[in-house]
């Protein structure tokens, strides 16, 4: 498995103020930002928010969420933890645009179905926060895994929101694309191990 970061799962590639962006099932993307006075709609996430269909329980992309995190002890610090609630310090090397930065946040879980963070402090980040939705399809037979992150940094920078923007809208997929592939993998050879021990 890919030695990847929960947060910069959640955000390295996404750390700028940028317009709403959702994919549906189906990988097509439209523009999830509310209309009008340009506030966020009632309970909408802030940021990019983008969405992948799984074929696993959402036990087991819950725990391969955090199974990622756990395996990133190499930039990521746990400072720590009460009930559901951890506080966390990681270190982003080399961002777009930004350099270094450190960011001390807090991840509240809710087990199978959410994982929030919000951020403590930074050095670079005037916000940071998102989520991660674990829910299960229609028909019960694979997992609807949403993420959405929001970060806001102040950089006086021509065009910077325009950049910003297709930044973080790859960079929120590509995250959940290694999500699907690592917990799709895992829930493949577990089969074929069952299947083996018959």
């Amino acid at each position: 498995m890919k030695n990847i970061h929960v947060v910069s799962i959640l955000v390295a590639a996404s750390i700028f103020t940028c317009a709403p962006l959702c994919v549906d099932a189906k990988g097509d993307t439209h523009d999830s930002s509310s209309k009008g006075n340009g506030q966020e709609a009632k309970g909408a996430p802030r940021g990019s928010c983008q969405e992948v269909i799984v074929k696993a329980t959402p036990e087991a992309v819950y725990k391969t969420i955090i199974g990622m995190r756990n395996d990133s002890d190499d930039t990521v610090k746990e400072l720590s933890r009460q009930g559901n609630r951890c506080v966390l310090e990681e270190k982003f090397p080399g961002l777009p645009l930004v350099g270094d930065a450190k960011c001390v946040y807090e991840e509240v879980y809710t087990p199978f179905s959410r994982i929030e963070y919000t951020m403590v402090r930074s050095d670079r980040f005037k916000a940071f926060e998102g989520r991660w939705l674990i829910t299960p399809t229609e028909d019960g037979t694979a997992t609807r895994l949403s993420l959405s992150s929001f970060v806001d940094v102040d950089l006086p920078l021509p065009f910077a929101k325009q950049i910003c923007k297709v930044q973080t809208s790859h960079g929120v997929k590509e995250r959940l694309q290694d999500v699907k592939a690592a917990c799709e993998k895992s829930q493949l050879a577990q089969a074929k191990s069952r299947s083996v021990t018959r």
